[in-house]
């Protein structure tokens, strides 16, 4: 059997090390493309690429206020949850 406060604790500590995380690499990756101007280049390690991709996507806000209908039709409703942990703060005896 698991210990449910433990497993609380080590939650928010790999959500906030994942945050830590994903800032950190996008300063690397910043670090990376202003190196050579994000053109291929060598160490004596590494060769570095980059590759642009695209992606497309549509604005249903826009697309759902010129045509209502499409809305009732084609769209969807997902359902999730975020969870909130917090450690409690220990109460105060006067």
């Amino acid at each position: 059997m698991f210990d449910i406060n433990n497993v609380i604790a080590e939650y928010i500590e790999t959500s906030e090390n994942r945050k830590a995380l994903e800032k950190k690499e996008k300063e690397l990756k910043k670090a990376i493309e202003q190196f050579n101007n994000n053109k291929p280049f060598n160490t004596d390690i590494y060769s570095v690429y980059f590759e642009a991709r695209k992606r497309e996507g549509l604005n249903t806000k826009e697309l759902y206020k010129d045509f209502p209908d499409i809305k009732k039709e084609y769209g969807t409703i997902t359902e999730y949850y975020i969870i909130h942990a917090t450690e409690k703060a220990e109460e105060k005896t006067a």
